[in-house]
């Protein structure tokens, strides 16, 4: 395996490599993804599963982690796996059979969590479980799996693929993330684990007439169904929403660096399900009413939707991204807009800058804001916090998960990466400061002055990598100023981990 470029991604550091084997697997958490400066394979839609054509069966590379928080939960882009109070360990690893157009992947994971008592939330809502989040009802947001350690299994990056030219068809529960963010993607996250769902798509093709390239486009619908945790409501009949999506991205051959991308998700409780919601990734047919008539079609959808754009200079190493998003639908959109833009707005916005200092050593820097607190527009015009929905009571996620940005509804963050590479060794630092949920500060008149949830951290991060495996040990330093919006109830966590990733298929 030859490293060619290094850059800082995900929640903390990111080595990215070039590998002649027949499939990398992105694992969310492991911090090791391939450079959306550098991969020009993908435009807005990144897989965790990155297949080529070599055929036979191959044995995918296993990784391990074993990870601490002293404090509290604390864990970002982690797929699957939650991490607890206390000790988690994670296994991913799995096998792949390519044949033809077919290609076949079982990659699960399975975590224990030693899920240690901690504080919780006071309990505001009678009819939610303790363990629910309490700052908002409307939202199966869970704070902690129950009172007891647990082990879970899940299908992970298992995937079932058919490829026919640049078209590409395949049911899998791999995780995605959309448009051109590293740790806070607003639409779609590696925050919770991946959701059953049908893929239907083009890769990234060129468009050209005769021999004049016009542009190089991508696009993807989405099919899938999402999950209630057991920590959220007792009602039986809501435990399952459809969720649909389009993604569609666009790079100019007179800016062949630059990517635009348009991104729209919707979903829905099942029982409200129609056959005509299949076409709703591109348009809703209203038409009549649904459930007697208390709702119409928009009602039951909830939807989310965002521009993005990338643009790469890699003749410098940099790269500066930007996404705009929209949450529920916006009523008489084109004149609204127009004179509203900002609201029910979130945006993200960004840079990655990389430094070849020497033959064998580099440094890399990234920064990133995200935005998702409400607009004063909240003040004349109702709206939701951004993944919170009246009808759709879970919100969107999946088994208590966030699908969206991990730092959660109304919150926003600023982060900043750095990453020296020497030879075979890698170390990072980085900082973070997260404003949770300043919705609902801002809503409740009685929070009083500075009590503001906030949580400042630190952290470093050291890799070295070997002919046949790779040893990485993580520490972040966390404060938690005002826990809960209660005045003067600051927490400290520790977060510790030691991982492991074995080369047997280079």
């Amino acid at each position: 395996m030859k490293l060619r470029k290094i850059q800082i991604t995900g929640a903390f550091i990111v080595i990215f490599y070039h590998s002649v084997i027949a499939q990398t697997v992105v694992i969310p958490g492991e911090r090791f993804t391939p450079s959306k400066m550098y991969d020009t394979l993908e435009l807005s839609y990144h897989p965790a599963i990155k297949s080529t054509s070599e055929e036979g069966f191959h044995i995918l590379n296993p990784f391990f982690k074993n990870s601490f928080n002293t404090g509290y939960p604390r864990g970002y882009n982690d797929g699957a796996v939650w991490k607890g109070k206390g000790l988690t360990s994670e296994l991913h690893g799995g096998v792949q059979y390519n044949k033809g157009v077919l290609s076949m992947t079982f990659h699960p994971v399975v975590y224990f969590s030693q899920n240690l008592s901690f504080n919780l939330a006071p309990q505001n809502f009678k009819n939610l479980s303790p363990y629910a989040y309490q700052v908002n009802n409307d939202i199966d947001w869970v704070q902690r799996y129950g009172n007891s350690s647990f082990a879970k299994f899940y299908p992970g990056q298992s995937e079932i693929k058919v490829t026919l030219g640049k078209f590409v068809a395949s049911l899998s529960t791999q995780n995605f993330t959309l448009g051109p963010s590293i740790f806070n993607p607003i639409i779609m996250s590696n925050q919770g684990p991946g959701f059953p769902h049908l893929r239907i798509g083009v890769t990234p093709t060129t468009v050209h007439i005769k021999d004049f390239n016009l542009f190089k486009f991508e696009a993807n619908v989405f099919y899938g169904l999402l999950f209630e945790s057991k920590y959220y409501d007792q009602n039986k009949s809501n435990n399952k929403r459809f969720i649909d999506g389009l993604a569609l991205s666009i790079s100019p051959s007179f800016f062949p660096n630059l990517t635009v991308g348009f991104h729209r998700f919707m979903y829905k409780d099942t029982q409200y399900f129609r056959s005509r919601d299949f076409f709703s990734p591109i348009k809703i047919i209203d038409n009549g009413v649904v459930n007697g008539d208390t709702l119409s079609p928009n009602d039951t959808f909830d939807q989310l939707a965002s521009l993005s754009v990338s643009w790469n200079f890699p003749q410098i190493g940099f790269r500066a991204f930007g996404e705009f998003a929209k949450n529920d639908f916006t009523g008489n959109w084109f004149r609204w807009t127009l004179l509203e833009p900002e609201h029910a707005r979130a945006y993200s916005l960004g840079f990655e800058k990389f430094s070849q200092l020497t033959e064998k050593i580099s440094l890399s820097m990234t920064y990133e804001h995200t935005n998702l607190t409400l607009n004063s527009t909240y003040l004349w015009r109702a709206v939701q916090s951004y993944y919170v929905h009246d009808i759709n009571l879970q919100g969107y996620t999946n088994i208590g998960q966030l699908l969206g940005a991990g730092i959660g509804p109304g919150s926003n963050t600023d982060r900043l990466n750095f990453l020296l590479s020497i030879k075979n060794y890698r170390f990072g630092l980085f900082g973070q400061r997260i404003q949770f949920n300043e919705d609902h500060y801002i809503k409740d008149k009685n929070r009083g002055f500075a009590n503001h949830n906030v949580e400042y951290t630190f952290g470093i991060k050291l890799m070295k990598e070997y002919e046949r495996f790779k040893v990485g040990v993580e520490w972040y330093h966390s404060k938690m100023f005002n826990q809960y919006f209660m005045p003067f109830n600051d927490k400290i966590n520790n977060y510790f981990s030691l991982s492991v990733k074995s080369k047997l298929y280079r």
